[in-house]
């Protein structure tokens, strides 16, 4: 990206690279600007942008000449908040329009949010490839039952029933180990005086299958001698 020249002058020469020209190319940098939020910085040279909107000047690019597939490479990095909220509408949107998308990112819950299918790569090698549905149906039958005043002797009075209990001040977290025992649960904290706040469906997050393929010491720290991994996810268009 050339940071001398305006950005007005940066995408209407991207445009023109489209193939598009004169009048077509001007009104396709404008709304693509607008898209973006970036109509206001006219005449502003990209060198005074910030990295958010250097950011959101490159997706404008990549959006003006209306491709069917976009392939793009961390796009909610260096963005604020709203500029991510900005981003992930305008992928929505072109999602809905029948567009696929291919984008890298290491801000899962993004990805998690947009995405119809993920994929894990690590070393160059994708270790994983999974879809959403998918990743519902690992944690299926699986319940947590949320509760307070629940003591450490109601606990071990569960054990036959849970696989897991945490504590977080007041509030007690307990894993069923089947579904069918929730019934169990439930009326065994109610008689020993408990305050059951929450019952859930559970399932892993995309976070848990990214360190899951990752890899943990057995410390919980992660193993310094294996390369990072990049994660890379694809949001489908679906045509009508």
């Amino acid at each position: 990206m050339v940071r001398g020249v305006s950005r007005r002058e940066f995408l209407e020469f991207c445009a023109g690279l489209s193939g598009l020209s004169g009048t077509d190319a001007r009104r396709r940098a404008a709304e693509a600007a607008a898209l973006v939020g970036l109509a206001d910085q006219t005449g502003r040279p990209l060198r005074g942008f910030s990295k958010g909107m250097l950011q959101r000047a490159g997706l404008a690019q990549s959006i003006l000449h209306d491709p069917d597939l976009l392939i793009l490479d961390e796009p909610f990095s260096g963005l604020d908040p709203l500029g991510r909220k900005m981003v992930r509408d305008i992928l929505v949107d072109l999602r809905r329009r029948g567009k696929t998308i291919f984008f890298s990112s290491h801000i899962l819950p993004d990805m998690e949010a947009l995405c119809d299918r993920t994929a894990i790569i690590r070393d160059g090698i994708v270790t994983r490839s999974v879809t959403l549905d998918e990743i519902f149906r690992l944690g299926e039958g699986t319940v947590e039952v949320t509760a307070r005043g629940c003591t450490a002797n109601t606990v071990r009075e569960l054990a036959d029933y849970i696989d897991s209990a945490q504590c977080s001040g007041e509030e007690s977290f307990l894993l069923e180990r089947r579904q069918e025992f929730v019934r169990t649960v439930l009326q065994h904290l109610y008689r020993a005086g408990a305050e059951v706040l929450r019952v859930a469906n559970r399932h892993p997050s995309l976070e848990d299958v990214f360190l899951s393929e990752l890899g943990l010491r057995d410390d919980g720290r992660l193993d310094e001698r294996e390369p990072a991994p990049m994660v890379g996810a694809g949001v489908e268009g679906r045509t009508s």
